[in-house]
């Protein structure tokens, strides 16, 4: 069988050598084609029976082929547009988003039954492009420790080498040799993606009714809220053992190196910090990294400090624009620096505890793998009108130089 190309040609053909025989009749009988009587032409008559048979051979032909390669694209592999995009997924991109989870269509996204048994990794597919961007967003638009750290894409498993020793600088003489020497690398550090999921469950009259623009907008916003703030916990807290490593965790760890604890409660409560605390904490981080240092703390400590007064009985932490007052809902800053509240930070009153950690969180790491993946349950809830979305982002984050930080400490 010729391909399809050549059958439309061949189709052109036939079509053009039916309308010249329809032509040369009325030319020849001074009549409109709307006249045209086979029966009348004579000899032509079989000529333009075989033209019409070949136009109906050639589109049946057109039709099996069409029809194979519509079910061969069901089968294979969705491919995704990797373009650059801008903040907006385009229209035709959502359309197709709701179409797949309303339909579990095998040309978009897999179809699942089950997230896989234990310790299995799950087969999903990677989002296209508009739909990672949109989660992205909302995902950094939630997390604290997304927007003050220093995030990167990486494709997989990495050893991070760190520097523990600098390279030697020599002041030199007239025509004297430098003496070579190399940095120290002590140790490193492993990064291993760790997997997130999220289970969003959609009602079948939303995915219905559902629009590409705002009702992608809100499954990105579900699922990058949700997932945001379960990886912010581990931000604070992880144990960097099977989990990311928090920076409130490696701290603590740190406690055995005074010289990363830049002031301590003695055992008290985190309401019990004061104007000296945060003066010793400045200054207990090295010279270098204050300048692009920040606090981050809980709400209960930041309080407890915004109360701080002096023996006038005024607030001691004013904003610049201050006039006296409190000025609500304006950035304030300590000894110049920005401060970061987190409600994932633990705040009870247990000695060694970590209460507020200043340093520059370009220091605090996050490697994302690029894509998000994404798989659909129709079936599990189609009792209840209901489609199940699996998201799966995977990520680290360490902390290659625990000098960029000190603590206060309870």
């Amino acid at each position: 069988m010729a391909n399809r190309n050549e059958l439309v040609e061949q189709r052109a053909q036939a079509t053009a050598a039916l309308h010249q025989e329809i032509n040369s009749w009325e030319v020849k009988n001074r009549a409109s084609a709307n006249d045209y009587d086979r029966d009348a032409v004579g000899l032509s008559k079989d000529k333009v029976e075989r033209i019409e048979a070949d136009l109906d051979r050639i589109d049946a032909q057109i039709r099996s082929l069409d029809k194979a390669a519509a079910f061969k694209a069901s089968e294979a592999e969705p491919q995704f547009d990797t373009r650059r995009v801008n903040n907006s997924a385009p229209k035709a991109d959502g359309d197709d988003f709701f179409q797949a989870l309303r339909t579990g269509d095998a040309s978009y996204f897999k179809r699942v039954l089950s997230v896989g048994p234990a310790g299995a990794a799950p087969t999903g597919v990677q989002i296209p492009n508009p739909i990672s961007t949109l989660i992205r967003e909302k995902m950094n638009a939630t997390s604290i420790m997304r927007n003050i750290s220093t995030v990167y894409s990486v494709e997989g498993a990495l050893k991070i080498p760190i520097e523990s020793a600098l390279p030697t600088t020599y002041f030199l003489a007239e025509s004297a040799e430098v003496t070579t020497s190399d940095p120290t690398f002590g140790t490193s550090v492993q990064v291993t993606p760790y997997r997130f999921a999220t289970k969003t469950i959609l009602t079948n009259e939303f995915l219905a009714d559902a629009q590409a623009g705002s009702g992608l907008d809100y499954v990105a916003r579900k699922v990058g809220e949700s997932m945001a703030l379960k990886q912010n916990s581990y931000f604070m807290n992880g144990t960097n053992s099977t989990q990311p490593q928090g920076i409130f965790t490696a701290t603590q760890a740190a406690l055995n190196s005074s010289s990363q604890v830049g002031s301590d409660l003695g055992g008290a409560a985190v309401t019990t910090v004061d104007g000296d605390d945060i003066i010793d904490l400045y200054f207990a981080l090295a010279a270098p990294y204050r300048a692009n240092a920040a606090y981050l703390t809980s709400d209960l400590a930041l309080k407890a400090i915004r109360k701080l007064k002096d023996a006038s009985n005024q607030y001691i932490w004013r904003l610049s624009e201050d006039t006296g007052g409190l000025n609500l809902g304006l950035q304030g800053t300590l000894m110049g620096r920005p401060v970061y509240t987190d409600p994932d930070i633990v705040t009870t009153t247990t000695n060694g505890n970590v209460a507020i950690v200043f340093g520059d969180f370009k220091g605090y790491e996050i490697f994302d793998r690029p894509m998000l993946e994404m798989m659909i349950d129709p079936y599990s809830l189609a009792a209840f009108g209901q489609t199940i979305l699996y998201t799966t982002s995977r990520m680290d984050a360490k902390i290659p130089q625990l000098s960029k930080f000190v603590f206060t400490t309870i």
